[in-house]
Parts: C-alpha cells; structure tokens; sequence
C-alpha cells in the first residue's frame, strides 16, 4: 500500500454529504454513493467515510461519522476512527489516523505472521508457553499480558509482566469465564465489569482470549479504551497459532506414545505367546494392560456357563472392584452379547453400565471373543479415549489368539494322550519316527517294541531305527529298508513281510508303515511290526518236512510221490490264505506216507524228534552206542567226558550212525575219538580214517548222498537232523591227524566229569 492516500469512499445520507465532501475534496479523491455500497466499490477505496456501520468483514479503514459512543458500537462492526457530525472539520485528519492505523495494524499481522514460524516450531508446551508471551509482548506490542495454563484445577501462570501474579482458582474472575465459555472478550473499562478482577488497581481495559483446552491469555492496559477490536481479532490469531502448536505436539507426543505403547504391546504378544496356561493369560492381560496401557484398575471377566466371572485383577485393583455378573446384566454383559466395545466417559449417565462402586467415573469394556471381557475403570471422567478402545482391542486379539491356541494345545494334547494310550496298548511292536537326513531317527517306542526287540526306549530315542534292528552285514536287507523308507517319505501306507534282529535273534514281522499324511512328503509316521516267527517257522517246519519227504521219495518208494504233490498243494494255500485247515490236509498226507515207507520214514522222524531230555554223561552213552554197533577190530577212545541235557535215545543213534560212517568209510580197525571241545561247549567224534574231501564235506549231511555204492545216504543226514532237533550246530572238517572230525556245539554250558576218565581205550569184546 502506498503511503499516499489518494481514494476515499463517501457512504452518506443526503444531509451529511455536501459537508463531508467539502471537507474531504481537497485533500483526496472522492466518491460518494449512498449506502449500501457492493464489495467491488469498497475495496478500490483507500479509506471508507461513512454514516452507516459497517460489519467487520470490511478489509478496508473504516471512518464512523455518527453520535454513538464506542463501548455503544457492537463488535461486529468495523470502526477504525470516529468523528462527530459536529466535527466534520476533522474528518481528514480521521481519514489519515484510520489508514496509518490500518498500515500499522498490517505491519503487525506480518510480523505475527513471522513469528507464528519460529511459534510453531516449540518442541514442548512450556516453550510454546514463553513464545506466546514473546509474541504478545514483542511483536503485538502488549505490554501487560497473562498467560495462565490449567494444572491441577488451578490457573498456573506461564508468562506474566507482573511477577506479583500467582497461581489463580478456575473459577478466578473474568478469567475463569473466559476458560469456561471458550469465549473471547474485549473489555474497555474493567470497573464496569462486574465479572473482572484486575490484578491490579491501575489496570483499567484488557482483553482474554481462551487458549483452547489449555488456558487463557489475557492483555491489560492502563487506560480504558486502551486495545481496538482489530487487538482482539490479533490476540486471537496468536491463540489460534498457540493452540495449533500445542495441539501439534500433544499429537506427536500422544503418536510417540501409541507407538510406544503399541510396540511394547507387541513384546507383550511375545510374552503371551509364551502362556501354556489359560489362568496365565487371563494374568498377563491385566498384567500388560497396567504396565503398557496404563490402565490402573482393570480386570478380565470370564465366562462360566451363564455368568461372567472375575479372573484376574491389575496391582491397583481390589476384590471387590468386580463381581460375578449374568451375561444379560451391565456393559460387560452387553459388550460380551454384541461382541463390541465401549469407552464410557461418564458411568453415571451411562444407561447400559452398572458401575461396582460409586467412585467409579469412566470407563473402558472390550469382549475378549468367546472367552470373556476385559474391563479398566477410573475415579477421573473421560479418562479413556478411542486410541484406548484400539490398544485394548489390540491386546485382547492377542489374547484371544492365546487362549485359542491354548485351547487348541490341550485337544491335541488331550488327542496326543489318548493316541499315546493306543499306542502304548498295541500288542504288537510299535515306533514312532521321523526322518532326519533319510534315517528314520525313534520318536517313541511302546512297551510290546522294548519286549520283542529288546531295547528300553530311552536306549533308542533319537537314533536311525535301522541301526538297532537290521542285519548290519546283509546289504539285501539295507537296501530293502531303503525302498521301504522313501516310500513311506513319498506318502505310501506300506505293509510288507521282513526279517529284522530281535532280542532273541532273527525274527520274521508283518510290518505296516503308516505316514502321517498319505500320498504327499512326510518326515513323521508308525511302524507296527506283528511277529509271523512261530507262523514263519512252521510254514518253515513244513516246508523241511515236504522237502524231507521229497528226499526219501526218490530213494525209497515211488509211492512216495502222490501223497508229497497232496501235501505241496495244500501247504501253497495254506501259504497263501493263512487258513490252518489246510495244514491239516498235508498233516493227512505225512500220514499216508508213514504207512508207505515204514520203519525208515519212522526212523527218518525220530531224527527231528525230541523226546524227555535229561542231563547225560557223555562217557556212558558212547559207551553204550559203542556197544550197539559191531565195531569189528576198530577202537573207541574218550579223552575226557562232559555232561550235557539231551534226549537219550536221539543221541544214542547219533553216535550208533557216526561209528558206523566211521567203520565203513575209515575201515574195521580204525579208532574213533570222542572229546569236549573248547571251552567245554560241546564235544567232537574223530577217526583216523583217509579224511573227507572237499566236494564231500559240501553236501555230506545230504540226505542219499552216498560215496559207497551200496549206502543208502540218510545216516549222516539223520544225525544232521538230531542235532538240529537239540539246537545244536554240527559241523564237519579234516581232523588234526587226518581222517574225518565232526564238532556239535551245544546250547548247554558243560562240566567236567566226576569220574577220572580221561584216557580210557576200550576194543571189541
């Protein structure tokens, strides 16, 4: 704007006019129009001369001509200079007054303006508190001014010229009404105001202007009529930035906060994340809402049947602070029915609460899912705000996440218990395991595995199953559990028969593999293995007999053919269908073929059959065998006799057919040597004949292998079957003199005879 002023709208009545524009022509460019005048006209006008009020939302100096007082113009018009209609002489010097003071009051919007930057950037509320004094003192050029905040139901002064000024009730004065209506006032004589309690006496005029939420400033001057509306419009300005900033940093402070609060919050997910208890989660709640959320008195209720119940109470909170409750009562009730929160400012006036105490003014209830409802509470109104409402719906998602997964822990549990059970009560062996690098590393073994396969579970945990019950020199059977593995990896539900290392040796098993999850990769899955040994052994025991008889068929008797066939089919299906009904079929058969073959197949049993066994000198029963066989010119010598538990007759012909072989093949004069082997754990029969060769030695115990032409073959092969009927290993090789030296280590520890025999040489009688 230039300092020079050069238009100056006249709005007058006819009666004033002539004077205003005699008056005012001189000095300035003139143009009269008769009021009302459109915003158009106004603002080309440097200063407006008028007869009728203007309102406030003029921007251009206002020069009043008329008779009223100034405390008699409401502030809702613009009066930047008064004249009267007696003192029209004057009305330049207005006109100049009003455009100095309109330039003077736009200097101070500008730098208002300027130092509202260096405002809004405070950091803190007491720094927002000293630049507010600045402001109004240095750039508005208030000299006395007040700026009383609200702590504690008490004005406290932040910014004050007079240091006399102290702490002030909220009730003080005219600056408790002004904080109480949130209403500014521009007051020019403060004895006519019965509201207004200067400080002090020489304080005459002032202006208060609430500071939002915070506090009220006021400007006090010495004279009456000492600050303009344009004053007042200014000092609100300055509130306005005053409360922006400080609004600006409770929201920052109240984010940094919530921040806080919510990351802190998260580290108390992690806490519940570890809660294996539901009573422990119902604690931590509480426990985070008092620690985190800052909420002094709060509690969770849980659900019972149809009440709701106390569970756990914050360190501030009392017994009594809660009751059990039906779910149809109170907020807590409602807010568990609607499954929706609830922040109550005043419990009082509430008509869905039912407050415990009296006391009780605000208050805060979140439903925790179907679990319950968490309730805070406090002696202050309004203590609980919508960020509030989401923290703490922000917790109890945690904690319904909590108890969900709690609960869903004790049903797996309570179904792990029961599957253990099962398990534990399965009769066959079972193992429970998981694959690690392709082994199958025991997670579990039931009591029937620790039984059958000999190992204590705690032996076994954590090791490749094949380590402990495969043949470790048989790659057949690795390489088998190694098929048998990646399929059941693969998803295959397995049930095949295998041989694996019992604790009483090898043992024949159905074993059913179940994966966890069929036809996808799996780590984890059961084995069962149902033992086929005594039904192996029999299917074995037949398959001997049918072989034995197949034998003497083709030595003995044609006849022996038909009923072997009848056997052979019926053993197949009983092979095939596990049906006992058709041994019976081939036990028919081997009947039939006693009648055929007669004493020699009576024989040829009696070979595989063990009768009574009692604990037997050796020397005797050689002796005797001797005996019974014509020895011819041949000798019998026993170096040392042993005892040993044996059916008496089946060793009688054990040794009555090793004399013989012995006298046929080394010759009559030969001698026979009998003897404990090392550490007496069986004994052998040697002669002195001319040795078996090797082809022999290879099949001797073959039954009809013969090297004579007129032997029969079975004698050696019926003590073979002796033996084995005793579970004894028989073997044969050169002696360490020659001839043929046949070894039977026995199942029975020996010891040494009474009887000093330990050289005794007998020849035929």
């Amino acid at each position: 704007m230039s300092d020079r002023i050069q238009n100056v709208l006249l709005l007058t009545t006819e009666d004033l006019q002539e004077a205003l524009e005699t008056t005012l022509s001189p000095a300035f460019t003139v143009k009269t129009k008769t009021p009302p005048a459109n915003r158009a006209t106004i603002v080309e006008a440097d200063c407006i001369v008028t007869t009728e009020l203007l309102t406030t939302t003029v921007d251009t100096p206002v020069v009043y001509c008329g008779d009223e007082s100034v405390d008699s113009i409401g502030q809702s018009y613009r009066v930047d200079a008064l004249i009267r209609p007696s003192q029209i002489e004057m009305a330049v010097e207005q006109v100049r007054v009003a455009v100095r003071n309109q330039r003077d009051e736009q200097s101070r919007i500008d730098r208002l303006h300027e130092a509202a930057t260096e405002l809004i950037t405070a950091e803190t509320h007491e720094e927002v508190y000293t630049r507010i004094g600045e402001v109004a003192n240095r750039v508005l050029e208030f000299e006395d001014c007040y700026l009383g905040i609200v702590e504690n139901e008490m004005f406290i002064p932040k910014f004050s010229v007079s240091k006399e000024v102290g702490p002030r009730p909220l009730k003080y004065g005219q600056l408790g009404e002004t904080y109480r209506t949130k209403k500014s006032t521009l007051i020019h004589d403060l004895g006519a105001e019965s509201s207004a309690t200067p400080a002090r006496q020489r304080y005459r005029s002032g202006i208060s202007v609430p500071i939002g939420k915070y506090g009220v400033l006021q400007v006090i001057g010495a004279e009456t009529h000492s600050f303009t509306q344009r004053d007042l419009e200014l000092a609100e300005l300055l509130a306005t930035y005053a409360v922006g900033t400080l609004s600006r940093i409770e929201s920052e402070s109240e984010l940094r906060e919530s921040r806080r609060r919510t990351e802190n919050l998260q580290e108390g997910a992690t806490t519940l994340a570890t809660v294996i208890e539901e009573q422990d989660a119902f604690e931590t709640m509480v426990d985070i809402a008092e620690r985190i959320l800052s909420f002094d008195r709060c509690v969770v209720m849980d659900v019972d049947g149809e009440y709701l119940t106390p569970r756990a109470y914050s360190t501030n909170a009392q017994p009594d602070d809660a009751a059990p409750m039906h779910i149809s009562e109170g907020l807590c009730g409602w807010c568990y029915r609607n499954s929706e929160s609830r922040v109550v400012s005043d419990l009082a006036t509430d008509t869905k609460s039912n407050p415990q105490k009296a006391e009780y003014r605000s208050g805060i209830s979140i439903p925790i899912g179907e679990f319950g409802v968490f309730q805070a509470v406090s002696t202050d109104p309004d203590a609980f705000t919508d960020r509030d409402k989401e923290l703490g719906e922000l917790l109890a998602s945690h904690v319904r996440e909590t108890l969900d997964r709690i609960l869903a822990e004790q049903k797996r549990n309570a179904e792990r218990d029961r599957l253990a059970t099962l398990f534990e009560n399965i009769p066959d062996a079972g193992v429970a395991f998981e694959y690690r690098h392709g082994e199958p590393i025991i997670k579990r073994v039931n009591t029937a595995f620790e039984r059958v396969f000999g190992y204590e579970e705690t032996t076994v945990l954590g090791k490749s199953l094949d380590e402990f019950i495969l043949p470790t020199d048989d790659p057949l059977k690795q390489a088998e559990a190694d098929r048998l593995n990646r399929r059941l990896q693969a998803g295959d539900n397995v049930r095949v028969e295998v041989e694996r290392i019992a604790a009483d040796g090898s043992r024949y098993f159905l074993l059913h593999v179940v994966p966890l999850q069929l036809d996808a990769e799996n780590v984890n899955g059961y084995a069962i293995y149902t033992d086929l040994t005594t039904q192996k052994e029999r299917e074995q025991e037949l398959t001997a007999q049918n072989k034995q008889l197949d034998e003497f068929a083709s030595i003995v008797s044609h006849d022996l053919r038909n009923p072997i066939n009848v056997a052979s089919g019926y053993l197949e299906l009983a092979r095939e269908t596990g049906e006992d009904a058709y041994l019976m079929q081939v036990s028919d058969a081997i009947n039939r073929m006693d009648t055929l073959v007669g004493d020699l197949l009576l024989l040829a049993r009696k070979g595989t059959e063990i009768q009574e066994q009692t604990t037997l000198d050796l020397f005797s029963i050689a002796n005797q065998a001797w005996d019974n066989v014509d020895t011819k010119e041949a000798v019998l010598e026993i170096d040392e006799t042993i005892t040993l538990k044996a059916d008496r007759g089946r060793l009688l012909e054990l040794f009555e057919n090793l004399f013989r072989n012995a006298i046929e093949h080394a010759g009559p004069t030969t001698k026979v040597t009998i003897g404990p082997i090392d550490n007496e754990r069986g004994f052998y029969v040697a002669d002195d004949g001319p040795g078996i060769g090797q082809e022999s030695i290879e099949r001797i115990f073959e039954t009809g292998y013969t090297t004579m032409e007129d032997g029969t073959g079975l004698g050696l092969a019926i003590t073979e079957r002796i033996a084995d009927a005793h579970g004894w290993d028989c073997t044969v090789h050169t002696g360490d003199v020659g001839g043929a030296r046949f070894e039977f280590v026995t199942d029975v520890s020996a010891s040494n005879g009474t009887e000093d025999t330990s050289s005794v040489t007998r020849t035929n009688r």
